[in-house]
């Protein structure tokens, strides 16, 4: 499974690598929406991450094309 961390926060960023290797997941990490590229199953935007609504969704449907 291919996941990509959309997030700006250390504290989020200590946790996601907690949980999703405790999980056996290995994960991609971005600072930057608008670095996002190639295709993933999993998209997490925190909330800190400074995106338009509108982009979110072309985003999301560039990442995960299913």
């Amino acid at each position: 499974m291919k996941i990509v961390l959309a997030n700006a926060n250390p504290a989020v960023s200590r946790l996601a690598t907690l949980a999703l290797s405790k999980m056996g997941y290995e994960y991609v990490e971005i600072g930057d929406i608008g670095k996002l590229s190639g295709v993933f199953d999993v998209l997490i935007l925190d909330s800190d991450i400074d995106v338009k609504e509108m982009n979110q969704k072309s985003h999301a449907t560039t990442a995960l094309p299913n």
